[in-house]
């Protein structure tokens, strides 16, 4: 995630130095998705295996 918390990013590997981490268990997860006609009217009926496996490897 960015400074700004504008960016964010998968995070899928890291080093870390002795340090202590915290965890916080999240019981519900909320996505808002565009109230656009277009986004409304979208069937998202294509297979983005490919385009995924590509991006996030």
């Amino acid at each position: 995630m960015s400074d700004d918390k504008k960016v964010r990013e998968h995070l899928l590997d890291f080093q870390l130095k002795p340090a202590m981490l915290k965890l916080d268990r999240i019981q519900e997860f909320e996505v808002q998705l565009p109230d656009t006609d277009g986004f409304q009217e979208s069937e998202f009926k294509t297979d983005r295996t490919e385009q995924v496996t590509e991006i996030e490897g």
